[in-house]
């Protein structure tokens, strides 16, 4: 179910019902905030665990993007947190800057889940027309 009163905020409701244990298996509430120069975004959910070799889950997620990537500075930060365990299971900051012909971004990121445990530093240089130099993908829709 959504529920989108203006263009600049919405929220989802979403779950699946198990009619084998007449329970929800899992649910999530999802909000998103938008304005010009601006997006906030987070999701909780909960994953029941009704069967051997399920996972009961209870997670938190959030992304949140400030500027213009077009040009001039932008930033963004995104994660996911477990609530049951109380640690973060991934987490991204990006900074960036653009001109009229390219744009320079650095990123950390790192992920902790199970036994792996892992940061890195990114970097790229996009120049419009011509191509990407460095670690960060180009985004799809950049120009």
């Amino acid at each position: 179910m959504r529920f989108r009163p203006l263009g600049k905020y919405s929220f989802d409701f979403r779950g699946d019902y198990d009619p084998e244990f007449q329970t929800l298996r899992n649910f999530s509430v999802t909000g998103f905030l938008s304005g010009q120069s601006f997006f906030l975004g987070t999701t909780y959910f909960v994953t029941r665990e009704l069967e051997e070799g399920t996972f009961k889950t209870n997670q938190l997620q959030a992304d949140l993007a400030i500027g213009n990537l077009q040009e001039g500075f932008s930033g963004s930060t995104s994660f996911s947190y477990d609530v049951r365990r109380k640690r973060f299971l991934t987490h991204r900051s990006r900074i960036n800057y653009g001109w009229d012909c390219c744009r320079v971004s650095i990123e950390y990121q790192g992920f902790r889940i199970g036994v792996r445990e892992e940061q890195q530093f990114r970097f790229s240089f996009f120049l419009k027309g011509i191509g990407t130099f460095g670690t960060i993908r180009r985004p799809e829709r950049f120009y």
